[in-house]
């Protein structure tokens, strides 16, 4: 049996969090990166991470994640 990794990460535009986005995606894992301001271009070209702009205080946040990665109100 094959389980899909996909993971949330917060913060992926600051120094450490694009690290982070970028060794996920090189093993091959599904990233939705939630990022405030702007995505480090060398991320913009990896297939396999999905960006969801916003931050972690908006009130909707949750919803927009949900949404992003398919387990919410379309």
């Amino acid at each position: 049996m094959s389980l899909s990794k996909t993971v949330l990460i917060t913060g992926a535009g600051g120094f450490i969090g694009h690290h982070i986005v970028r060794e996920f995606a090189k093993h091959n894992w599904t990233v939705y990166a939630l990022i405030h301001r702007q995505l480090p271009e060398e991320l913009k070209q990896l297939s396999n991470v999905h960006i969801i702009q916003g931050s972690m205080t908006a009130p909707d946040i949750m919803s927009q994640i949900t949404t992003a990665m398919g387990d919410g109100p379309k």
